[in-house]
């Protein structure tokens, strides 16, 4: 389920219809509640968190470049248990040659990604530099080592 997080509910709606008794509908939008958002219309049952992990740029309008070597997506109950569903989506991105994750501890991996996001998506706004040319910097190390101490602690306060 790979919407923008304003279109979750539209778009939850819109394939609900499509959703059946083993359903697993995986979220893999940036941020901490798709699946809390999508839950109410799907149900609990149907949706399962994750998280893409891949470095890419928009090359020009409608196409998208990959610009690193990290590609893998990471999904798992909530609740950390190993479900059939879970497994045989992990065995087809085997198949697929996805480097699929089956994670115990999804919350956490939602919330490391999100720290890293919010984090370097703040600074590199506000100093209006890519990370690459704020890397290093000692003055920006320490904004830096701030902003997830900080992000960090909200993650631990949700239960992350």
């Amino acid at each position: 389920f790979c919407v923008k997080l304003w279109d979750v509910e539209s778009a939850g709606a819109a394939i609900e219809p499509m959703v059946g008794p083993d359903t697993a509908v995986i979220t893999l939008q940036n941020g901490v509640d798709a699946h809390e958002r999508l839950i109410p219309i799907l149900g609990a049952k149907a949706v399962m968190p994750g998280v893409a992990n891949i470095s890419a740029t928009i090359a020009e309008p409608g196409l998208i470049r990959q610009t690193g070597t990290v590609m893998r997506m990471v999904f798992g109950e909530p609740d950390g248990s190993r479900s059939r569903r879970a497994e045989a989506f992990l065995a087809m991105c085997g198949k697929a040659g996805i480097a699929g994750v089956l994670s115990e501890a999804i919350m956490t991996e939602l919330w490391i990604k999100f720290v890293l996001l919010a984090s370097n998506a703040g600074i590199m706004a506000l100093a209006r530099l890519p990370v690459g040319k704020l890397r290093g910097d000692p003055d920006i190390d320490a904004v830096f080592a701030a902003a997830y101490g900080e992000a960090a602690a909200v993650g631990r306060a949700a239960g992350a």
